[in-house]
This record gives structure tokens, sequence and C-alpha cells, in this order.
């Protein structure tokens, strides 16, 4: 055989049959995650964010989610590694349903959509609550759906400092946590299965209280009955007594402490209250009587005013009033059934 004939026999190309399915093993996680998590619910979720007359076809919304999911289950930072993997891994482009010779979504595209659509960023809310929705259902034979009735919720706050990168997130700046722009998690446990059934992420300048009876309510309705709750000190305002009284739900929380920041003498417990006449009696004997509603991080307050005539002439009133009250006093109601029956 001559030179040239080896050259002609040096390098042969074989062909297989073989498809994508034929490479990913039978018992690789994401065989199971499929199996176990239907997503069928994300088409009718996100149905009001297509059109079906205009534009370029898009995405498959189911893709998008597994996309991003993969991405958060394997670990990896960023939508470019993301779509990195999925262009040099069988099972990922398994996962998504796309096969070898089919392009992977550009990263660009996801990113902006999770971006500028929060409408989108909520489906993973509602995948969170339908893995729980399904945990339960197996766990205790049953699951609830309908939500009745929604608790307004109060949005406002101030924001001191805005990161320039992530404008999302909230200044924290409590004791004994790390000082800066975070998020918090806030999640609702039901402690006889073990299952986290309620989370919600807000900025770390939010106070715990404002997403509590939200996400309480919701799991009520939308999860699974509550009869009971508990909750530290920190939730232990009026408006999380009264909602949850209407919701039917039993409240174990500890009082919250007391913080005095006055520099007088004389105390709140220094006055009683007259429930007859709804008014505070002073040491000296005179009456507090109510101005107005007060409102606070924690809820509603009745305001209680005294006298300025009684104050002006009161032996008292070096014990009671500090140099900035001048002629005013006011005392908070602290009779806690009292001030839900007012407020309702």
């Amino acid at each position: 055989m001559n030179e040239a004939g080896v050259g002609c026999e040096g390098m042969q190309l074989k062909y297989h049959m073989i498809t994508i399915e034929d490479l990913v093993p039978q018992d690789h996680f994401l065989r199971k995650l499929e199996a176990a998590l239907d997503l069928t619910f994300v088409y009718e979720e996100m149905a009001h964010l297509y059109s079906r007359r205009y534009g370029r076809p898009p995405i498959d919304p189911v893709v998008i989610i597994k996309y991003l999911l993969v991405g958060f289950l394997y670990g990896i930072p960023s939508e470019r590694q993301i779509e990195e993997r999925y262009m040099d891994s069988n099972a990922f482009r398994w996962y998504l349903g796309i096969d070898l010779d089919e392009r992977v979504p550009d990263h660009s595209t996801i990113s902006q959509l999770r971006r500028r659509k929060p409408t989108f960023r909520k489906v993973f809310r509602r995948l969170f609550e339908e893995v729980g929705l399904e945990t339960l259902k197996t766990r205790t034979g049953g699951r609830r759906k309908k939500r009745t009735r929604k608790i307004k919720k109060d949005t406002r706050r101030t924001k001191k400092r805005v990161s320039r990168t992530d404008p999302e997130a909230g200044h924290m700046k409590r004791p004994g946590k790390p000082r800066g722009q975070y998020y918090l998690s806030h999640q609702t446990l039901d402690s006889d299965h073990g299952i986290i059934i309620g989370l919600t992420v807000t900025p770390g300048d939010v106070h715990d209280t404002v997403p509590y009876l939200e996400q309480v309510e919701s799991v009520h309705q939308r999860v699974i009955p509550l009869r009971a709750a508990a909750a530290d000190s920190a939730y232990d305002f009026p408006l999380a007594h009264r909602e949850l009284e209407k919701l039917g739900i039993d409240f174990f929380v500890r009082p919250q402490p007391a913080h005095d920041r006055t520099k007088v003498e004389l105390k709140r417990d220094a006055f009683t209250y007259d429930a007859a006449k709804d008014v505070y009696i002073c040491p000296n004997g005179n009456a507090l009587r109510p101005k107005g509603l007060y409102r606070s991080d924690s809820g509603l307050f009745w305001e209680y005013w005294a006298d300025k005539k009684d104050c002006g002439s009161c032996p008292l009133r070096e014990k009671c009033l500090s140099a900035e009250d001048h002629c005013l006093l006011s005392a908070v109601a602290m009779n806690l059934k009292r001030m839900i029956r007012c407020l309702n």
C-alpha cells in the first residue's frame, strides 16, 4: 500500500443514531424533577403577558421558568453562565426540551424579562405555593385554593439610602444585624409537618410586621385553615390581634416590652383608666380625654390629652411633664381589648 493510500484511510467518520433522550441517565436529578414538578399552571399565570396576534414567536414561559430554576438549583450565579451550561449539558437541554441542534435561549432575553416584568417575578411565588400545596395535600389529604378576602397593605416607606446597583434592596440598620443594603426573608412554618407554607421577601428596611398579616391570611385562605399562630414579641401589635381574631385564629405572642423613653418621674402606670367614662385619671385626679387616633408602625392607638389649665396649676407638674411637654400631657391606652373594640 502506497503512502497516498495510507493517507486516504487515516481518517474515517462514524455515524451514530442517537437522541438526546439516550444521553441523559434514567436516575438523573432533572428527570426526577420533571416527574415531580408540574409547571402547567405557568401558562395560565402568564397568559396576559403574551399576544397571539402580534410580535415574533415568544419563548415558552415554562422554558423560562425552568431556565432560571436550574440556575438556582445548581448554584449558577448569572444568566450568562446558565446559558453556557445549557449549551454544553445534555441533561440541561433535555430538561428544557431543546434538542442537540437547537439554540439555547439567549441570557440577555431572560435577564431583561426578569428585571423589567415584575408580574413575571411573581410566578416564582406561585411556584413556591404550588409545591407547598401539593406537599400538604400528600401529607394531610386536602388543600384550599380560593382566596376570599385581602387585607389592605400599607406599602408606604421612606428610603433614606438607595443602592445604585440594586435599588430594590433596603438599608438595614438593626442591633445585632449586618448593616447595609439587604433583603429580608419572612417564612411561615407548619410546625406539625415541618413545611414552609408561606414566604415573602422584602427590602431590608421594611419592618417585620409589614408582611405578617397578609402572609398569614394568604396561608389561611389559600393553603390550609389555621387554628393558631405563634410569634415573638415583635409581632405583638394591635392590628395583628384584631385581624387574627376576625379569622378565628388563636394568637399566641409574647407581650412586647414597653420602652419608656420619657425623663419624668410619673410614668404611664401612674394613670388609671376609667372604662365607663373612657378617660385616664392622673395622680392629681384630673381627667385625660381622647383627642384622636395615633398611627404608628405597630398599629392604631387612641391618644389622650390633659387640659392645659389642669396641668398649669398642678402641684405634680414637675414630676409629670418634661420641658418639651410644656402644658400638654398625652398617654396611649394600654388596654388591648378595649382598643380592639374601639377600632372595630
